[in-house]
């Protein structure tokens, strides 16, 4: 687990460990595909990240989740990240009405309620099996507790992932993952089921302020 007492110092880290996997995939003859997460908190580090030295003409980015709001929409997670990597020559999808593909690296924030992107804990046990289970790599969710319908990554799609982060600030996020590291149960907490990968360990990044 990545602490910092400051978040700025967080971002400088975070940024340069997201620059260097994502160079070390294009150095490979890949073209990254980068799932992002929606929200406030990740905007410092995208912005961090969008200045730094990257054949970005070689990136796709997509969100980890959206609302089912107009693009341009402050409630859009989508209007919120090109605004972050505003400059960059990277290609989009709007995970809202194009298909998305298996991303290779997945930023991913939490809730106090133990959600990330949109598998939230009311939706239920057979929707969120849906969302574990379903060969679709994004659905649309309607969960209870939110004023917009959503479309949402699926946990098919983080199969290839070689990178999985998760992001958080202050110390009741921190008290929120220790509850979900401590138990196995994942239908309360759908954040758990990150660390469930058979193949990735979920870095996490945070920070007390």
């Amino acid at each position: 687990m990545n602490k910092f007492s400051n978040f700025d110092d967080l971002v400088n880290s975070m940024s340069n460990e997201l620059c260097c996997q994502i160079n070390d995939l294009i150095d490979k003859g890949k073209s990254p595909v980068i799932a992002l997460s929606g929200g406030t908190t990740p905007s410092p580090v995208y912005r961090r990240l969008a200045s730094m030295d990257v054949n970005w003409g070689k990136c796709t980015f997509f969100m980890g989740d959206d609302r089912c709001v107009p693009l341009g929409s402050k409630r859009c997670n989508l209007t919120m990240a090109k605004k972050a990597f505003q400059g960059i020559d990277a290609k989009w999808f709007d995970i809202r009405v194009e298909s998305i593909v298996r991303p290779d690296i997945a930023i991913f924030g939490w809730g106090l309620d133990g959600h990330t992107a949109s598998w939230f804990p009311d939706l239920g046990k057979e929707e969120i099996d849906r969302l574990l289970t379903t060969n679709s790599l994004q659905l649309k969710v309607s969960p209870p507790s939110q004023s917009e319908q959503r479309v949402t990554i699926t946990w098919g799609a983080l199969s290839s992932a070689s990178h999985i982060h998760l992001l958080g600030k202050g110390q009741e996020k921190m008290t929120v993952l220790h509850s979900c590291l401590d138990s196995d149960e994942s239908y309360s907490k759908p954040m758990r089921i990150l660390f469930n990968h058979d193949k990735v360990v979920p870095q996490v990044w945070w920070s007390e302020q």
